[in-house]
C-alpha cells in the first residue's frame, strides 16, 4: 500500500512553511505606508526608522533611505537572502548579498 499524505496536511504545509515570511511581509508593508505617509505629509522621505515612530532593531523590517527621494525596505528569508522593497520601481523582489550600502 503507497503511503499517502493526508489531504489536510498536503494543503497546510506551504501554509506553514511560509507563516514566518508572511509575517515579516505584512510588518515590512506596514514599513512601507508609515514612509510613504510620511513622504506625502512632509514633502521628503524619511532618514531614519525613528522619524515615522519605529524603533530600528537588530532583526528586520529594515529601512535604508537609498537617496533623496528613494528608499528601501527588506527582511531576511533565509541565510544571506532577503526580500526587499524598491521605492523607485514600488515592487518586491529577491535580494542577495548586501541590499542597502548606505548606513541605516
Amino acid at each position: 500500500m503507497k503511503c499517502r499524505w493526508p489531504l489536510a496536511l498536503t494543503l497546510l504545509l506551504p501554509v506553514g512553511l511560509g507563516g514566518c515570511h508572511h509575517s515579516e511581509r505584512k510588518a515590512s508593508d506596514r514599513i512601507v505606508a508609515k514612509v510613504e505617509s510620511f513622504k506625502k505629509s512632509h514633502g521628503r522621505i524619511p532618514t531614519a526608522l525613528s522619524e515615522i515612530g519605529v524603533d530600528e532593531i537588530e532583526s528586520c523590517p529594515c529601512y535604508c533611505k537609498t537617496s533623496d527621494n528613494s528608499y528601501i525596505v527588506w527582511y531576511g528569508t533565509t541565510l544571506g537572502e532577503s526580500d526587499s522593497y524598491d521605492s523607485r520601481t514600488n515592487k518586491w523582489s529577491e535580494a542577495a548579498g548586501a541590499v542597502c550600502t548606505s548606513s541605516r
